[in-house]
């Protein structure tokens, strides 16, 4: 999920969090709910590799498990005035996810890991199309006229496994109702191909700051989560396909999520 100002504004006033975010590891057995990257890890994946949604289940009051699946379809024509053609673009991502995490206090601070695996199956064409004289045939006979018909056609198709890690520890902090639990650690993430033409990802990985920011309501506990950090990995260079990451090599990110758990 890309991030923005105004994403940061909706997930501040939702309360929500990354599954990455458990502020209260003694809460017991529970069902969650998550909406944007699951965990840090899950940042460094394919756009689109991550699906939004991830659902998840606490196994004890330290180990959680979560999966999530999803399909984003994105389409875009563009009319190009100067060279009389209309380009069509079409890029398709089915992606699978499912994570394990441990949650644990040593001291005052808490300590967390997580292990990531996505499958995505991805898709892209890209067709160009320009006006040309044809010929039709009509009840009065064969006329000339003009149509648009196909001047260039490219695509793609690939299906990747997507290995990914975090490691991070944080305070806890408590103020009645509400809980803080700022916190750094470092992820990384390896993908390979297993079948189409289209290149894996580099490697990556992050070092991350996390600031969650829990409320419980009853039954309810409702965090919101920033995550930033600073993406490494190789520099691929320029691909018709190309598949971003959170941010490029090098860059730095700002990434938040929605959590809920009963």
């Amino acid at each position: 999920m890309r991030f923005d100002l105004r994403t940061l504004g909706v997930l501040s006033v939702l309360l929500a969090t990354s599954a990455s975010a458990q502020p209260n590891p003694e809460g017991g057995l529970g069902i969650h709910g998550v909406y944007g990257p699951a965990s840090p890890e899950r940042i460094l994946f394919p756009t689109n590799a991550d699906p939004d949604v991830t659902i998840g289940f606490r196994l004890s009051p330290q180990v959680d498990v979560q999966i999530g699946a999803g399909r984003t379809t994105n389409e875009r024509t563009t009319l190009l005035r100067d060279e009389v053609a209309v380009l069509d673009e079409w890029e398709q991502t089915k992606a699978l996810a499912v994570g394990a995490g441990y949650t644990d206090r040593h001291g005052p601070a808490l300590v967390r890991g997580r292990l990531s695996l996505g499958y995505d199956d991805f898709a892209a064409s890209y067709a160009a199309y320009r006006p040309d004289s044809i010929r039709v045939f009509t009840r009065d006979g064969p006329t000339d006229t003009y149509a648009l018909t196909a001047d260039d056609f490219v695509s793609t198709r690939g299906t990747f496994v997507h290995l990914g890690g975090s490691a991070a520890v944080a305070a806890p902090l408590r103020f009645g109702r509400v809980s803080l639990t700022p916190g750094v650690g470092a992820s990384g993430s390896l993908s390979s191909r297993t079948g189409g033409t289209k290149e894996a990802q580099g490697a990556r990985w992050m070092p991350f700051a996390q600031v969650p920011v829990g409320v419980r309501i009853g039954e309810v506990t409702m965090t919101t989560q920033v995550t930033a950090g600073v993406v490494f990995g190789p520099d691929e260079g320029f691909t018709l396909f190309r598949r971003w990451t959170a941010a490029d090599p090098g860059s730095f990110v700002l990434d938040g999520a929605f959590r809920v758990d009963f």
